[in-house]
């Protein structure tokens, strides 16, 4: 049985143009940290639990974090902070394409987060399905952080997601995204739509 939200092809567009094209991830394309950096409201704060492991993984492979204190679960600490932890994270894995290393982040948070209590049991509300299972992810990204996702549009091989308010950059959220959708299906492709507000659509294909 469906869920009701997504019982045949549907959709729910907000306010946003969509006339802007998906398009694959530009995995050559820079970071720009700086630009990044300053989309971030100076108070704007990320969970320790996100950020302690992307420093143990960078420290595994032999880098001094640019910011290095301990960060402990469950504690709040600056997003700018945690912006540049991950820059430097995903140049030691990809320092050719840093953004597909932000996606590596992305995957390895997906792997976590369906690993917790909380995520097991969302996710084994979606059954086999990953259309059933895709208003229970966007659930779950509501219940651990403050980025804003909806589930905008569904049909059979295909789900779109919004997203809004994010810090990080889109390529992490494809990675989480796509992480969790091959839970239920073998090949899944993922594509950005991004938008001149900062905010963006992740389409997930099956």
């Amino acid at each position: 049985m469906l869920h009701p939200a997504v019982d045949a092809t549907w959709s729910c567009y907000s306010r946003r143009s969509v006339d802007v094209p998906f398009e694959e991830p530009d995995w050559s394309r820079p970071l720009d940290l700086p630009s990044r950096l300053a989309l971030v409201p100076a108070r704007a704060t990320v969970n320790g639990l996100l950020i302690r492991p992307v420093i143990d993984r960078g420290r595994a492979l032999g880098g001094t974090p640019p910011i290095d204190r301990v960060y402990l679960p469950f504690r709040s600490y600056a997003a700018r902070d945690a912006l540049e932890i991950f820059a430097w994270s995903a140049g030691l894995t990809h320092p050719r394409e840093p953004r597909r290393g932000i996606w590596a982040l992305g995957r390895e948070t997906g792997e976590r987060a369906s690993k917790a209590t909380l995520g097991r049991v969302l996710l084994a509300m979606g059954g086999d399905s990953l259309l059933d299972a895709m208003p229970h992810v966007v659930r779950f990204y509501q219940a651990v952080g403050s980025v804003r996702v909806a589930l905008i549009e569904g049909a059979p091989g295909r789900a779109v997601i919004s997203v809004a308010n994010s810090l990080v950059w889109p390529e992490y959220h494809l990675g989480t995204l796509g992480w969790i959708a091959e839970r239920f299906e073998s090949e899944v492709r993922g594509r950005i739509r991004e938008h001149p507000s900062g905010d963006f659509d992740v389409e997930l294909r099956w």
